[in-house]
């Protein structure tokens, strides 16, 4: 079956520049005016249909793989607080490992009249999203996709989670105390696109053999279009 695809058929870097044209990280920017969200997207939305050309061969899934995973912005659509995404980056070969763009689009869910949603966690706990830095290596980009209830609410919350982290850095250095820093860092960078928060998150800590390690990654708090 393979022989008879048109897409076999043509050199093997014009195939390379479909794959790269067809997959295209969510972060990637719009004529300048930063990461473009749609105004609504389903808690039940998945990734896994624009992955589908990776189902057609063997051939194609050996030649794209890398591509696609690093490239496309995958979409996080359960609710951390009950379980994590299954899968297991460390596995050898894993193409998680590859993952570097992750959409959470909760929170452009517009809520019932009562103020609750349809299985959408009001927003993600900030040791939830650490976890997927930890277990996602080559992850770069958490995009948040907020609208107009909650855009306030995300960023207070943001905001009281850096005060949070001064707090504990004063008291290790008052105290002389390591055991109460943080293993984690905050910082809100300045502002590259209009209606964009970015902030990044470094973490540091210690294998099960005592080596460090240090990840990070940038949250964006996007807003979708009106």
């Amino acid at each position: 079956m393979a022989s008879n695809s048109a897409l076999l058929s043509l050199p093997l870097e014009l195939r390379l520049l479909i794959y790269e044209s067809l997959w295209i990280a969510i972060t990637q920017p719009h004529l300048d005016d930063g990461p473009q969200l749609p105004r609504q997207l389903p808690p039940t939305s998945s990734s896994s249909k624009n992955l589908s050309l990776l189902q057609t061969c063997r051939q194609i899934y050996a030649e794209a793989y890398r591509i696609a995973y690093s490239r496309h912005t995958f979409t996080i659509c359960r609710n951390l607080d009950l379980s994590m995404p299954i899968f297991d980056p460390n596995t050898p070969a894993s193409p998680h490992a590859l993952i570097r763009t992750l959409l959470i689009p909760g929170h452009l869910i517009k809520p019932r009249n009562d103020g609750s949603y349809d299985s959408v966690p009001g927003f993600y706990p900030f040791k939830l999203l650490c976890q997927l830095i930890r277990r996602l290596p080559a992850l770069t980009t958490i995009v948040i996709g907020v609208n107009q209830y909650n855009l306030m609410d995300v960023q207070r919350q943001m905001t009281s989670r850096k005060a949070h982290l001064s707090f504990r850095l004063r008291k290790a250095n008052r105290l002389k105390d390591d055991r109460f820093l943080p293993s984690y860092d905050l910082k809100m960078l300045d502002q590259r696109y209009q209606g964009v928060q970015e902030w990044r998150i470094k973490l540091r800590g210690k294998d099960e053999n005592g080596e460090r390690w240090k990840r990070s990654a940038d949250m964006l708090i996007v807003q979708a279009a009106p």
